[in-house]
């Protein structure tokens, strides 16, 4: 059986090596492959050549026909705001119906997420904001 893909879309400032960590305890007993937002940045960004390259391949893209990432795990805090990037990952994700869920580290709690918000287009690093509610509606 293949191991199920996983995007952790962590923030830039985050200790990455770490969440990876702790999100492969949390996630223990399951066949997962866990990628760092910046594992991913360093080995593909510069033959996508824009940010807007990047996250789509991210999001959609494939690799001889086959999702590169299945699901998309973002870490969050209280007030679930997320960057640009970040939005367009989760965006281009949930069109193409895969999993994405948050993971609130003070918690350990993962919840699935049903879409993005806007809060303020012009704040690319946090203007968007994931809505885990009313996924069904």
């Amino acid at each position: 059986m293949n191991p199920h893909r996983v995007f952790l879309a962590h923030a830039k400032s985050d200790d990455d090596v770490n969440m990876k960590l702790l999100l492969t305890q949390k996630l223990q007993g399951h066949p997962y492959v866990i990628t760092t937002g910046r594992e991913d940045y360093e080995a593909r960004f510069k033959s996508c050549g824009t940010w807007d390259s990047w996250t789509s391949s991210v999001a959609s893209g494939k690799i001889m026909g086959v999702d590169r990432f299945q699901s998309i795990i973002v870490p969050v805090n209280a007030d679930r705001t997320i960057g640009r990037a970040t939005m367009q990952i989760i965006v281009g994700a949930l069109a193409g119906n895969k999993s994405c869920y948050t993971w609130d580290r003070r918690t350990n709690v993962l919840e699935k997420v049903c879409a993005v918000e806007t809060v303020d287009a012009k704040n690319w690093q946090a203007g968007w904001k994931l809505v885990e509610t009313q996924c069904d509606a």
